[in-house]
Protein backbone atom coordinates (compact mmCIF):
# COMPACT_ATOMS: atom_id res chain seq x y z
CA UNK A 1 0.00 0.00 0.00
CA UNK A 2 1.12 3.57 -0.69
CA UNK A 3 0.69 4.46 3.00
CA UNK A 4 3.37 1.92 3.91
CA UNK A 5 6.00 4.16 2.38
CA UNK A 6 8.30 5.23 5.20
CA UNK A 7 11.09 7.17 3.50
CA UNK A 8 10.89 10.66 4.96
CA UNK A 9 11.03 13.68 2.71
CA UNK A 10 14.62 14.92 2.50
CA UNK A 11 16.16 11.51 3.16
CA UNK A 12 19.41 10.81 1.31
CA UNK A 13 19.46 7.28 -0.08
CA UNK A 14 20.47 5.30 -3.17
CA UNK A 15 18.54 3.72 -5.99
CA UNK A 16 19.69 0.28 -4.86
CA UNK A 17 18.26 0.84 -1.39
CA UNK A 18 14.94 2.12 -2.79
CA UNK A 19 14.70 -0.78 -5.23
CA UNK A 20 15.41 -3.38 -2.54
CA UNK A 21 12.60 -2.10 -0.35
CA UNK A 22 9.97 -0.78 -2.75
CA UNK A 23 10.85 -2.15 -6.18
CA UNK A 24 11.64 -0.39 -9.41
CA UNK A 25 14.78 -0.73 -11.51
CA UNK A 26 18.08 0.90 -10.61
CA UNK A 27 18.38 2.10 -14.23
CA UNK A 28 16.26 4.63 -16.10
CA UNK A 29 14.46 7.77 -15.02
CA UNK A 30 10.84 6.60 -14.61
CA UNK A 31 10.62 3.26 -12.81
CA UNK A 32 7.23 1.77 -11.87
CA UNK A 33 7.44 -0.85 -9.15
CA UNK A 34 6.13 -4.34 -9.94
CA UNK A 35 5.36 -5.08 -6.28
CA UNK A 36 4.28 -1.81 -4.65
CA UNK A 37 1.91 0.94 -5.89
CA UNK A 38 4.77 3.40 -6.45
CA UNK A 39 6.47 4.97 -9.44
CA UNK A 40 10.03 6.13 -8.78
CA UNK A 41 10.88 9.29 -10.70
CA UNK A 42 14.62 10.03 -10.74
CA UNK A 43 15.66 13.52 -11.76
CA UNK A 44 19.26 14.26 -12.73
CA UNK A 45 19.76 17.72 -14.31
CA UNK A 46 23.40 16.89 -15.14
CA UNK A 47 22.25 14.03 -17.36
CA UNK A 48 19.57 16.26 -18.87
CA UNK A 49 22.12 18.86 -19.88
CA UNK A 50 24.11 16.20 -21.71
CA UNK A 51 20.99 15.47 -23.74
CA UNK A 52 20.31 19.13 -24.54
CA UNK A 53 17.73 20.19 -21.94
CA UNK A 54 17.55 21.76 -18.49
CA UNK A 55 13.91 21.71 -17.45
CA UNK A 56 13.95 19.59 -14.28
CA UNK A 57 13.43 21.16 -10.88
CA UNK A 58 11.12 23.23 -8.73
CA UNK A 59 9.79 26.45 -10.19
CA UNK A 60 8.58 29.67 -8.60
CA UNK A 61 4.99 28.45 -8.95
CA UNK A 62 5.73 25.59 -6.53
CA UNK A 63 5.44 22.85 -9.15
CA UNK A 64 8.22 20.43 -9.98
CA UNK A 65 8.98 20.05 -13.70
CA UNK A 66 10.32 16.75 -14.97
CA UNK A 67 11.48 15.84 -18.48
CA UNK A 68 9.97 12.64 -19.83
CA UNK A 69 11.42 9.38 -21.09
CA UNK A 70 13.29 9.02 -24.40
CA UNK A 71 16.87 10.03 -25.22
CA UNK A 72 16.57 9.92 -29.02
CA UNK A 73 13.88 11.18 -31.38
CA UNK A 74 10.68 12.88 -30.28
CA UNK A 75 9.42 11.75 -26.90
CA UNK A 76 6.07 9.96 -27.06
CA UNK A 77 3.21 9.96 -24.58
CA UNK A 78 2.79 6.24 -25.29
CA UNK A 79 6.23 5.17 -24.04
CA UNK A 80 6.25 2.94 -20.96
CA UNK A 81 7.61 5.50 -18.53
CA UNK A 82 5.63 8.47 -19.80
CA UNK A 83 2.42 6.42 -19.74
CA UNK A 84 3.16 5.45 -16.16
CA UNK A 85 3.24 9.12 -15.12
CA UNK A 86 0.21 10.08 -17.22
CA UNK A 87 -1.92 7.26 -15.81
CA UNK A 88 -0.56 7.13 -12.24
CA UNK A 89 -3.73 8.50 -10.60
CA UNK A 90 -5.97 6.25 -12.68
CA UNK A 91 -3.81 3.26 -11.71
CA UNK A 92 -3.69 4.21 -8.04
CA UNK A 93 0.07 4.72 -7.98
CA UNK A 94 2.07 7.33 -6.08
CA UNK A 95 4.77 9.38 -7.82
CA UNK A 96 7.91 9.34 -5.68
CA UNK A 97 10.40 11.94 -6.91
CA UNK A 98 14.15 11.81 -6.22
CA UNK A 99 16.87 14.30 -7.12
CA UNK A 100 20.39 13.08 -7.90
CA UNK A 101 23.21 14.55 -5.82
CA UNK A 102 26.85 14.86 -6.77
CA UNK A 103 28.78 11.80 -5.62
CA UNK A 104 32.45 12.09 -4.53
CA UNK A 105 34.87 10.11 -6.66
CA UNK A 106 35.31 6.57 -5.41
CA UNK A 107 32.08 6.41 -3.43
CA UNK A 108 30.37 3.05 -3.84
CA UNK A 109 26.71 2.63 -4.70
CA UNK A 110 26.44 5.29 -7.38
CA UNK A 111 24.93 8.73 -7.02
CA UNK A 112 23.12 9.58 -3.82
CA UNK A 113 19.45 10.45 -4.21
CA UNK A 114 17.49 12.98 -2.17
CA UNK A 115 13.83 12.01 -1.73
CA UNK A 116 11.78 15.10 -2.59
CA UNK A 117 8.38 13.71 -1.68
CA UNK A 118 5.15 12.45 -3.22
CA UNK A 119 3.71 14.30 -6.21
CA UNK A 120 0.74 14.09 -8.53
CA UNK A 121 0.51 15.03 -12.20
CA UNK A 122 -1.33 18.32 -12.71
CA UNK A 123 -4.66 17.16 -14.21
CA UNK A 124 -5.35 20.51 -15.90
CA UNK A 125 -1.90 21.14 -17.34
CA UNK A 126 -0.09 17.77 -17.28
CA UNK A 127 2.80 18.57 -19.61
CA UNK A 128 4.18 20.89 -22.24
CA UNK A 129 6.36 20.14 -25.26
CA UNK A 130 9.79 21.71 -25.71
CA UNK A 131 12.23 21.72 -28.62
CA UNK A 132 15.78 20.65 -27.75
CA UNK A 133 19.02 20.03 -29.65
CA UNK A 134 20.55 16.66 -28.84
CA UNK A 135 23.56 15.13 -30.61
CA UNK A 136 23.13 17.55 -33.50
CA UNK A 137 19.45 16.68 -33.94
CA UNK A 138 16.36 18.77 -33.19
CA UNK A 139 13.67 16.89 -31.29
CA UNK A 140 10.77 17.50 -28.89
CA UNK A 141 10.54 16.38 -25.28
CA UNK A 142 7.68 16.22 -22.78
CA UNK A 143 8.03 18.30 -19.62
CA UNK A 144 5.63 17.06 -16.92
CA UNK A 145 4.18 19.42 -14.33
CA UNK A 146 4.11 17.66 -10.97
CA UNK A 147 2.23 19.07 -7.97
CA UNK A 148 3.69 18.32 -4.52
CA UNK A 149 1.53 16.41 -2.04
CA UNK A 150 4.30 16.18 0.54
CA UNK A 151 7.53 17.65 -0.73
CA UNK A 152 10.78 19.20 0.42
CA UNK A 153 11.07 22.97 0.46
CA UNK A 154 12.39 24.11 -2.97
CA UNK A 155 14.85 26.37 -1.12
CA UNK A 156 16.77 23.24 -0.11
CA UNK A 157 19.06 23.64 -3.11
CA UNK A 158 17.13 21.76 -5.78
CA UNK A 159 17.85 23.23 -9.22
CA UNK A 160 15.12 25.59 -10.38
CA UNK A 161 13.50 24.52 -13.62
CA UNK A 162 13.66 26.53 -16.82
CA UNK A 163 9.96 27.36 -16.95
CA UNK A 164 7.77 29.63 -19.08
CA UNK A 165 7.94 33.33 -18.28
CA UNK A 166 4.36 34.61 -18.24
CA UNK A 167 5.24 38.25 -17.65
CA UNK A 168 6.25 39.33 -21.15
CA UNK A 169 5.49 37.95 -24.58
CA UNK A 170 7.69 40.39 -26.47
CA UNK A 171 10.87 42.35 -25.77
CA UNK A 172 12.64 44.78 -28.07
CA UNK A 173 16.40 44.17 -28.19
CA UNK A 174 18.30 47.20 -29.59
CA UNK A 175 20.76 46.56 -32.40
CA UNK A 176 23.63 47.88 -30.30
CA UNK A 177 22.95 45.49 -27.41
CA UNK A 178 25.59 42.92 -26.49
CA UNK A 179 23.14 40.10 -27.21
CA UNK A 180 22.55 41.23 -30.80
CA UNK A 181 26.24 41.97 -31.40
CA UNK A 182 27.21 38.53 -30.12
CA UNK A 183 24.53 36.93 -32.30
CA UNK A 184 25.77 38.77 -35.39
CA UNK A 185 29.41 37.90 -34.71
CA UNK A 186 28.49 34.25 -34.28
CA UNK A 187 26.57 34.32 -37.57
CA UNK A 188 29.50 35.85 -39.46
CA UNK A 189 31.85 33.24 -38.02
CA UNK A 190 29.50 30.42 -39.01
CA UNK A 191 28.88 29.02 -42.48
CA UNK A 192 28.57 30.94 -45.74
CA UNK A 193 24.77 31.11 -45.57
CA UNK A 194 24.71 32.57 -42.06
CA UNK A 195 27.37 35.11 -43.01
CA UNK A 196 25.41 36.27 -46.06
CA UNK A 197 22.26 36.65 -44.00
CA UNK A 198 24.11 38.66 -41.35
CA UNK A 199 25.57 40.95 -44.02
CA UNK A 200 22.14 41.53 -45.56
CA UNK A 201 20.70 42.47 -42.17
CA UNK A 202 23.61 44.79 -41.39
CA UNK A 203 23.13 46.61 -44.71
CA UNK A 204 19.39 46.89 -44.18
CA UNK A 205 19.80 48.18 -40.64
CA UNK A 206 22.31 50.80 -41.80
CA UNK A 207 19.81 52.12 -44.36
CA UNK A 208 16.98 52.22 -41.83
CA UNK A 209 19.20 53.79 -39.19
CA UNK A 210 20.22 56.64 -41.52
CA UNK A 211 16.52 57.38 -41.93
CA UNK A 212 16.09 57.74 -38.19
CA UNK A 213 14.36 54.43 -37.62
CA UNK A 214 14.90 52.50 -34.41
CA UNK A 215 16.08 49.00 -35.35
CA UNK A 216 16.95 45.88 -33.42
CA UNK A 217 15.43 42.44 -32.85
CA UNK A 218 12.35 41.07 -31.14
CA UNK A 219 12.75 38.44 -28.46
CA UNK A 220 9.45 36.57 -28.44
CA UNK A 221 8.32 34.38 -25.55
CA UNK A 222 6.23 31.43 -26.64
CA UNK A 223 3.25 31.03 -24.26
CA UNK A 224 3.30 27.93 -22.01
CA UNK A 225 6.88 27.22 -23.05
CA UNK A 226 10.38 28.27 -22.07
CA UNK A 227 11.17 28.81 -25.77
CA UNK A 228 12.54 32.23 -26.73
CA UNK A 229 12.63 33.29 -30.37
CA UNK A 230 15.10 35.97 -31.49
CA UNK A 231 14.03 37.43 -34.82
CA UNK A 232 16.01 39.01 -37.60
CA UNK A 233 15.83 42.80 -38.06
CA UNK A 234 12.83 44.59 -36.57
CA UNK A 235 12.06 48.21 -37.51
CA UNK A 236 10.32 49.49 -34.38
CA UNK A 237 9.52 52.84 -36.00
CA UNK A 238 7.56 51.39 -38.91
CA UNK A 239 6.68 48.11 -37.13
CA UNK A 240 8.20 45.97 -39.90
CA UNK A 241 9.67 42.54 -39.19
CA UNK A 242 12.30 41.28 -41.65
CA UNK A 243 13.59 37.76 -42.28
CA UNK A 244 16.78 37.46 -44.36
CA UNK A 245 17.88 34.42 -46.33
CA UNK A 246 21.17 33.78 -48.12
CA UNK A 247 19.51 32.56 -51.31
CA UNK A 248 16.32 32.96 -53.30
CA UNK A 249 15.88 29.20 -53.66
CA UNK A 250 12.38 27.85 -53.07
CA UNK A 251 13.30 26.09 -49.84
CA UNK A 252 14.74 29.31 -48.39
CA UNK A 253 11.75 31.44 -49.40
CA UNK A 254 9.36 28.92 -47.89
CA UNK A 255 11.42 28.81 -44.72
CA UNK A 256 11.41 32.61 -44.43
CA UNK A 257 7.63 32.70 -44.83
CA UNK A 258 7.18 30.01 -42.19
CA UNK A 259 9.45 31.77 -39.70
CA UNK A 260 7.68 35.10 -40.16
CA UNK A 261 4.27 33.45 -39.73
CA UNK A 262 5.53 31.88 -36.51
CA UNK A 263 6.99 35.15 -35.20
CA UNK A 264 3.92 37.16 -36.10
CA UNK A 265 1.70 35.03 -33.85
CA UNK A 266 3.57 36.23 -30.76
CA UNK A 267 4.08 39.90 -31.65
CA UNK A 268 2.09 42.14 -29.33
CA UNK A 269 1.21 44.60 -32.11
CA UNK A 270 0.42 44.05 -35.79
CA UNK A 271 3.61 43.96 -37.86
CA UNK A 272 4.36 44.05 -41.56
CA UNK A 273 6.39 41.00 -42.52
CA UNK A 274 9.09 41.29 -45.17
CA UNK A 275 11.34 38.66 -46.75
CA UNK A 276 14.89 39.85 -47.61
CA UNK A 277 16.90 38.06 -50.31
CA UNK A 278 20.25 38.67 -52.07
CA UNK A 279 18.53 38.52 -55.48
CA UNK A 280 15.04 38.30 -56.91
CA UNK A 281 13.66 34.75 -56.77
CA UNK A 282 11.60 32.98 -59.44
CA UNK A 283 8.44 34.79 -60.54
CA UNK A 284 6.09 32.36 -58.80
CA UNK A 285 8.00 32.83 -55.53
CA UNK A 286 7.62 36.61 -55.79
CA UNK A 287 3.90 35.96 -56.14
CA UNK A 288 3.96 33.52 -53.22
CA UNK A 289 5.49 36.09 -50.87
CA UNK A 290 2.81 38.64 -51.78
CA UNK A 291 0.01 36.05 -51.75
CA UNK A 292 0.55 35.50 -48.02
CA UNK A 293 0.45 39.27 -47.44
CA UNK A 294 4.18 39.84 -47.04
CA UNK A 295 6.53 42.28 -48.74
CA UNK A 296 9.76 41.43 -50.56
CA UNK A 297 13.14 43.21 -50.47
CA UNK A 298 16.02 42.08 -52.71
CA UNK A 299 19.28 43.36 -54.06
CA UNK A 300 18.11 44.91 -57.31
CA UNK A 301 19.70 45.44 -60.69
CA UNK A 302 21.27 48.65 -59.37
CA UNK A 303 23.09 46.73 -56.64
CA UNK A 304 21.03 48.39 -53.91
CA UNK A 305 18.32 46.90 -51.74
CA UNK A 306 14.92 47.53 -53.34
CA UNK A 307 11.32 46.48 -52.89
CA UNK A 308 9.77 44.14 -55.42
CA UNK A 309 6.08 44.38 -56.31
CA UNK A 310 3.95 41.32 -57.17
CA UNK A 311 4.52 42.04 -60.87
CA UNK A 312 8.30 42.11 -60.37
CA UNK A 313 8.69 45.90 -60.63
CA UNK A 314 11.44 47.29 -58.40
CA UNK A 315 11.12 50.45 -56.31
CA UNK A 316 13.33 52.27 -53.82
CA UNK A 317 13.46 50.95 -50.28
CA UNK A 318 11.28 53.36 -48.35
Amino acid sequence: MADEWDIATGTITTRSEVSARFGGSIQGGIEPSARTPNIMVYSDPAVGRRHGYNFDGFAADGAFYYTGEGQTGDQRESSRGNQAIIKHAQDGRALRVFDALSTPAGMRGGKRQRYLGEFRLDPRNPFRREDVHSNGQLRTVLVFRLIPLSAEDPESGVVLADVPDTRLLQEFVPAESNEVRAFDVKAREAGVAERREAELMAELEAILGKRGHEVGRLRLHVPKSSTRLLTDTYDATARVLYEAKATGARVAVRQAIGQLLDYRRFAEQPVTCTVVLPAAPATDLVELVHDVGFELVVRGRSGNLVRVAPNGVESDLR
